[in-house]
């Protein structure tokens, strides 16, 4: 059997193990316990609020030799809530350790097993793991929902319609509901998929519960399902609005808005949970980052160190010029603003994630003083050789990877998943949550990356080849005869001498690197867009990747590339009909599309806004209907005759006006390197009218009797 979940019931452990008959559950007696720095003041405090403890000493994740006090956790059910009471029992004035594992992840490391490992129970029905190769194969359902209004604004709105899969279930709320009901109890599905999930699950449950329906989403240990608000956060610069997660017992329960839920079905998301140990859901209601965050804590754990709670490891002091030196970000190359034939792009594979493992990059052996170490080119930062606890666990993430790459059928969802851990995992570096997180970890990795790029571009100009483009991990380079043994020698080179894997991305027929807006001297190092040779679309910065526009812009702008490739980069003006019949077809069917396909989207940075600027007009209208509105919040509108309107209240009279401009636009980011203007552009959404002979000759003035 393969165990799938595990979580709190009262004072117990519950396990979910699986078959591929049927699911069993088994309760197990757990006690835990959590580590307090032995201080004169910890004492004090403990003593004071009699709680008792057993002075040790135990390795932190330093190899640090610490003084600690064992505190043994009284019950499990009420985990927080004791640490919270140490917490402030202490005045938050002594380090603490292992305090924010929840007990039933701490079970899986005390026992050695992962989800989704194939285990075998022992005489005391404990769970020992016999393959990690094989997994059980889960039933997963996608649940939509439609409600007669906003359940923001109404919490007890009427459900109008409920779909599992393919099957719709209509007519009045109470028939629909217990058809739903029946169904999901008949079908038994391992886990749940829905958008929003963390707010329409207890919603759904609600209503089941007003039609006094027998159903719960638990499939054992059941307990009452009940919405729990979101919270507002800034990251990366932007304001983010999540749910606060709601679990199922003996189902997992994904919600699409998460980043992990959003792009990845189950085969990704399992894959994570084995890789890094951590629970499923858990999981699936975080980040990629908590995947390195997971593997790390299981690595500390097994390795018997000290899991730091919140304080995190003190920087060696820098002086302001060398601060300003070592802490550049990643180097870029300025495009070659204009149209290129024949360009190549090459890229580095998972170049942070592999310095980091190269170089072994991590807080634990930046701080320590061992010998020998390897110096950060022209910062001054430095890292023992030995392999430290990030390389072990990026290197196995990585090797997994590569592992599905060589076999892609079928694989793609995994790929995927491990793709945004190893892209996070850099950033996650320096991240605020991160229990290792160091700013000279952050720079060192930038230092080693911003120098094998500039060895790329000179070994590649070794080549005979130019550097059109750079940023980061990747160069567009060209030659007089550009041809894939010469792509692949120059990256055969760059490996030899980085020890980097690095790969092409292609040919491109042609690119074209454009200007600022606001500026047609600057290149802007984001903006460009082309086509390989063999027929796929290179896409960077355009309205075509910017999840803002409306389903209708992108999918112009894109056929917009596709019909200019046709007789780009020599011969455009001889498709300028082709352009012109574009966008005169699009401009007609502005009143034909959906609200779904004319939404744009925006995210409500604030609740109130000074100017009357699109954010400010929605809010208006969220007020008018009594919707709550949190910092955070991804919103869409639709411009129409009548002003700025949700989608729910569109009537079918777009801004047709305002609809053309976003498609001219949108072309003329295509064709300004072709040196086309707007007007031009413009005069093609006019209405065309049949020409008539006469028109071009002079005919003689009517004279009236």
């Amino acid at each position: 059997m393969w165990l799938i979940d595990t979580y709190r019931w009262n004072d117990t452990i519950v396990a979910w193990y699986k078959d591929n008959d049927s699911d069993h559950f088994y309760e197990y007696d757990y006690n835990t316990c959590i580590y307090a720095e032995s201080t004169a003041l910890a004492k004090r405090c403990l003593d004071r609020g009699g709680i008792t403890y057993e002075p040790i000493t135990a390795t932190d994740a330093y190899d640090h030799d610490r003084a600690v006090l064992r505190i043994d956790v009284p019950h499990t059910e009420s985990f927080e809530a004791f640490v919270h009471h140490i917490e402030q029992l202490c005045k938050y004035d002594v380090r603490l350790y292992n305090a924010d594992i929840p007990p039933a992840q701490r079970w899986l490391y005390d026992h050695d097993v992962r989800p989704y490992d194939k285990v075998r129970l022992d005489d005391n029905n404990h769970p020992r793991c016999t393959s990690r190769i094989n997994e059980p194969s889960l039933d997963e359902a996608e649940i939509t929902i439609e409600t007669e209004r906003p359940i923001r604004s109404d919490p007890d709105a009427p459900i109008q319609k409920l779909a599992v899969d393919n099957n719709v279930f209509g007519g009045s709320e109470h028939t629909l509901l217990n058809d739903f009901t029946t169904y999901i109890d008949e079908r038994d599905p391992d886990a749940i998929f829905m958008q929003h999930a963390f707010r329409y699950i207890p919603y759904i449950a609600q209503r089941i519960q007003h039609h006094n329906i027998p159903f719960t989403f638990h499939r054992s240990h059941p307990t009452s399902i009940e919405y729990r608000g979101g919270q507002s956060f800034f990251s990366y610069g932007n304001v983010f609005y999540r749910d606060y997660a709601v679990r199922l017992h003996g189902r997992l329960l994904i919600d699409r808005n998460t980043y992990l839920g959003e792009d990845n079905g189950i085969d990704g998301i399992i894959e994570l949970a084995k890789l890094s140990g951590t629970r499923t859901q858990h999981l699936a209601s975080r980040s990629f980052g908590a995947v390195t965050q997971g593997s790390l804590v299981r690595e500390l754990i097994q390795a018997n160190k000290l899991v730091p709670h919140k304080h995190k490891p003190l920087s060696e002091p820098m002086s302001l010029a060398e601060y300003t030196t070592a802490d550049k970000g990643g180097h870029y190359y300025d495009p070659a603003v204009g149209v290129h034939e024949d360009v190549a792009a090459i890229d580095f594979s998972s170049m942070f994630p592999n310095l980091i493992c190269q170089y072994n990059i991590c807080a634990e052996s930046i701080l320590n003083d061992e010998q020998p170490r390897n110096n950060a080119p022209n910062i001054p930062v430095s890292m023992n050789t030995e392999t430290g606890l990030l390389a072990n666990v990026l290197q196995p993430i990585m090797n997994q990877r590569e592992h599905y790459k060589q076999r892609p059928d079928g694989n793609q969802d995994r790929i995927q998943s491990l793709k945004g851990v190893l892209v996070s995992s850099y950033g996650y570096l320096r991240y605020r949550e991160f229990k290792m997180g160091l700013a000279e970890a952050h720079m060192a990795i930038c230092a080693y990356a911003r120098n094998h790029l500039v060895e790329a571009s000179h070994i590649a100009e070794e080549h005979g080849a130019t550097t059109v483009h750079g940023l980061v991990d990747s160069l567009y380079i060209k030659t007089d005869d550009i041809n894939d043994q010469t792509v692949q020698d120059i990256c055969d080179d760059i490996h030899d001498t980085t020890g980097l894997p690095i790969d092409t991305d292609g040919v491109l027929d042609w690119v074209a690197f454009l200007t600022s807006k606001t500026d047609r001297r600057k290149p802007v190092v984001t903006r460009y867009f082309g086509v390989y040779h063999d027929g796929d679309l290179c896409i960077k910065g355009l309205k075509a990747v910017q999840q803002s526009q409306p389903d209708f812009i992108r999918s112009f702008q894109r056929e917009a590339i596709r019909t200019v490739h046709k007789h780009a980069p020599d011969n455009v003006q001889r498709g300028e009909d082709s352009y012109a019949q574009l966008i005169r077809r699009y401009t007609q069917r502005i009143p034909l599309k959906s609200a779904q396909s004319l939404s744009f989207q925006t995210k409500i940075r604030k609740t109130t806004y000074d100017t009357n600027c699109v954010q400010s007009k929605i809010l208006d209208k969220l007020r008018d209907t009594n919707i709550p509105v949190r910092p955070g919040y991804t919103l869409q509108y639709i411009r129409s005759d009548d002003g700025v309107l949700l989608p729910e209240a569109y009537t079918g009279n777009p801004d047709r006006d305002a609809y053309t401009d976003h498609l001219i636009d949108a072309l003329h980011e295509i064709l300004k390197p072709f040196n086309y203007t707007k007007n031009t552009i413009r005069s093609w959404t006019q209405p065309t009218r049949q020409t008539r002979l006469d028109t071009y000759t002079e005919r003689p003035p009517k004279i009236h009797a």
